[in-house]
């Protein structure tokens, strides 16, 4: 284990049973018997940490987002590939049985065509501003609404070609000094022609509420009929029903400006 904050790595390497603790990425990549790592630092250094873990020949498994920009994320991308190293990304919900379940489903043909995505997200407290003053971490967009859209791609098994959003910080306007916002919603057009939507809020208050459903179209015969079916994904930690069939969980994502933007981007 290694942390700038040594005595911190001594005592967290203890808490874990962890024979070595180390005060540095560096200083512990020179262990001969290391053969991964796990990167969970401030968001701000997760691709710094890649590259340097890359070039040193060990896979990787880091938190998401790989990184706050594009040219930092080719960059860790392009250590990784020079190396030969594995690295995955922390998107955990694509294990969560719930949506595991989900994507057997789709495979499986049971709504047919996914053609509409859409998705929920609300966090239950308002992050504390100390949050955002520290400048570690990045805005929502990364460390909270990245996983749907990493649900977006996979479960539309599709790219997303163009997106449009809004966002606001209209009921806390002091975060948005620091390049951040309290909800959104976004838009999404995917390269063979079908559509998604997604919420995010990050001070709901009643309480955790993810979801994500899938909309797809199944043929009926020749003459070109069709019927609809969705699968719904409830989130493990909000129990609901839905007599619809259906999909459900999360997605968000563009900013532009400070109090309430809006923005759309064209992806080639």
């Amino acid at each position: 284990m290694a942390d700038t904050a040594v005595e911190r790595a001594r005592q967290a390497a203890q808490e874990l049973e962890v024979e070595r603790s180390y005060g540095s990425l560096e200083a512990m990549l020179e262990s001969k018997d290391l053969d991964a790592v796990l990167i969970a630092t401030p968001d701000k250094f997760h691709a710094q940490a890649v590259g340097i873990a890359a070039r040193a020949g060990k896979d990787i498994f880091c938190e998401k987002p790989l990184a706050l920009n594009i040219a930092d994320a080719r960059a860790a991308l392009e250590a990784v590939s020079k190396a030969g190293v594995r690295l995955q990304i922390g998107f955990m919900r694509r294990y969560d049985p719930a949506y595991a379940a989900a994507m057997e489903r789709i495979d499986a043909g049971e709504i047919g065509v996914p053609v509409i995505f859409k998705s929920v997200g609300r966090d239950k407290d308002a992050p504390p501003l100390a949050a955002y003053q520290s400048n570690l971490n990045g805005m929502v967009f990364y460390n909270n609404t990245i996983h749907d859209f990493d649900l977006a791609r996979w479960l539309m098994k599709d790219e997303v070609a163009e997106v449009h959003s809004y966002a606001t910080v209209t009921i806390r306007p002091e975060v948005a000094r620091y390049g951040d916002v309290v909800a959104s919603t976004v838009n999404l057009q995917y390269r063979q022609g079908a559509i998604g939507n997604v919420e995010s809020y990050v001070q709901a208050v009643y309480g955790y509420d993810v979801r994500t459903e899938i909309v797809g179209i199944k043929r009926l015969d020749s003459h070109r009929q069709h019927s609809a079916g969705s699968r719904h994904i409830p989130d493990r930690r909000r129990r609901r029903t839905n007599s619809c069939r259906s999909l459900s969980h999360k997605v968000s994502g563009c900013l532009s400006g400070g109090g309430s933007g809006f923005c759309s981007k064209h992806f080639e």
